[in-house]
């Protein structure tokens, strides 16, 4: 279904960088000029959701897909306030932040998560991180302090050997997510030690909200060649708007000013995959720059899908290898050792007459050897030589049979 993913590729960005874009009103253009680090630290994160896009569409090209840059970017961004070393290299090389001083980072993601939710005040626009940690992990307090002070991290132990536990981390996804994602863990590994989540959720109506009386089953053509039928929605406007042969782009506003939905429609029969491979932020910069005001009568799909993924082998493509076994450094965590076992990531996306809504959620699982697990050794008893033995009733104090062995394998 390649032709079916034409819409999709635009809501990769749609939630990372929608106030990034240039902005429909001279007062927030300038916003976006005058905070540098943040600018900058949104190009890194949409670079590295490329990178990421661009993997995962290697594994089937067959299915709609959808990834939030920025959920991804924070759930690890807060992990990797723990990492050192190597671990911490690779981690700042695949992110795109080789360079950066960890503490711009971090004040950096603050001050970008205040301005995003602050731009979209006219629309949903919620950002939320947490952090769940088995009770008996020792915690590193500076870890725990960086993450609440930047992030805004909810912070909070678990007994993970309770059945409840996963439900508890559930209902607060589900929660921040407003029930779009209601889980991201169907159980608690025993070896589990951490989960970092973050949860991103959009939702916001059209600038111009498409009649719902014009909307018409018509047919849509898969790259397959299948003809199958869809609801097609459609109005005339003007709109930022560009064509060079190749693609048709259109940028849908929302109704906070520089939050919108750009449609990239690649030329008939051309293959989308091959589109794919090119999408970076020299590509990205392109499509956001080059739209001028144009009238014109559009036509969109209506369409509602949820995509999930465990990330990990994607990751380790793209230089995170080091932190998916043990030997990992996350010192800065805990000096108990700790490594990354997977990085889960589930969206959920809806577009309709009225607007958009969009939701994302990455769960960063850490493994290690818990206190509880696997009990530090108090003593070791090596039984090799001749023993005795003793088979008695507590209760009573009664010795039931009293032996001695000599040789355990005379008959």
């Amino acid at each position: 279904m390649k032709q079916g993913r034409v819409f999709i590729i635009t809501m990769v960005t749609v939630i990372a960088v929608g106030g990034v874009c240039s902005s429909q009103t001279a007062g927030q253009q300038t916003h976006w000029e005058t905070v540098e680090p943040e600018r900058k630290l949104t190009q890194a994160g949409n670079e590295f959701g490329f990178d990421l896009f661009r993997e995962l569409n290697k594994t089937d090209t067959s299915i709609n897909l959808l990834v939030s840059p920025l959920s991804v970017s924070a759930a690890l961004a807060m992990t990797y306030n723990g990492a050192a070393g190597e671990t911490k290299t690779a981690m700042e090389n695949t992110l795109q932040l080789a360079g950066w001083e960890i503490n711009d980072i971090n004040r950096t993601y603050k001050s970008l998560f205040a301005t995003l939710q602050q731009l979209g005040r006219q629309i949903q626009m919620e950002i939320a991180n947490s952090i769940w940690y088995r009770q008996s992990l020792p915690v590193k307090d500076s870890f725990l302090a960086v993450n609440t002070e930047y992030y805004d991290a909810k912070i909070q132990a678990l007994d993970f050997n309770d059945s409840q536990a996963a439900g508890i981390i559930n209902d607060w996804v589900s929660e921040k997510t407003h029930g779009k994602i209601p889980n991201i863990i169907d159980r608690i590994d025993p070896l589990l030690q951490m989960l970092l989540i973050n949860a991103v959720y959009l939702k916001g109506s059209w600038a111009k909200p498409f009649a719902e009386g014009d909307t018409k089953l018509e047919p849509f053509y898969r790259f397959d060649g299948q003809k199958i039928q869809c609801q097609l929605m459609t109005q005339d406007g003007r709109f930022p708007y560009w064509s060079d042969g190749n693609l048709q782009v259109v940028d849908l506003g929302l109704g906070s000013p520089g939050f919108g939905v750009l449609i990239i429609l690649p030329a008939n029969r051309t293959d989308l995959d091959t589109l794919v491979t090119s999408i970076n932020g020299t590509f990205w910069a392109k499509l956001v720059d080059r739209p001028t005001s144009a009238y014109g009568r559009i036509f969109v799909p209506k369409f509602e899908f949820q995509y999930e993924a465990g990330l990990k082998k994607y990751l380790d493509v793209l230089g995170m290898s080091k932190c998916f076994a043990p030997g990992a450094d996350f010192g800065g965590i805990s000096d108990a050792p700790l490594f990354i076992d997977d990085v889960l990531h589930k969206t959920y996306v809806k577009t309709d007459e009225k607007g958009v809504e969009a939701a994302a959620v990455t769960a960063v699982l850490m493994l290690g050897d818990a206190p509880d697990s696997k009990p530090k050794l108090e003593f070791t008893m090596r039984v090799d030589r001749p023993f005795l033995f003793v088979i008695h009733e507590r209760t009573s104090g009664a010795i039931l049979f009293l032996g001695k062995v000599l040789d355990p394998t005379a008959g």
